[in-house]
């Protein structure tokens, strides 16, 4: 109940704190749905498609969202999709890694 606190965090870094934690346990599910059947998509659609999925799962764990956060979610819930989306694809999605596919590459590069 740290977002009621006068003294405590504002709303918007509550906001961003929450985000945060939705696109980091959105983000394995997202990851397992890019495998080998992307391929032969071109740029766009692959980017679409991982735009769908990130969503699905997005909006998946805003529902599982429960206690004092809940107000938030039904109050911003618009706000913690977008945040969360662009926290996906720049920071987790997008980032480079050693064994990272190449699907991630040509999705970087297409954005």
């Amino acid at each position: 109940m740290e977002w009621l606190n006068p003294w405590g965090c504002s709303r918007r870094r509550v906001v961003a704190e929450l985000s945060a934690k939705i696109a980091t346990a959105a983000i394995p599910v997202v990851r397992r749905r890019l495998d080998d059947e992307c391929r032969d998509m071109s740029d766009a659609e692959f980017r679409g498609f991982v735009r769908a999925r990130a969503a699905a799962a997005i909006h998946a764990e805003l529902d599982k969202v429960r206690g004092a956060e809940r107000h938030l979610v039904i109050r911003h819930r618009e706000r913690l999709y977008d945040a969360s989306l662009a926290l996906m694809l720049v920071s987790e999605l997008l980032k480079p890694t050693a064994d990272q596919p190449r699907d991630y590459i040509r999705l970087a590069n297409a954005a």
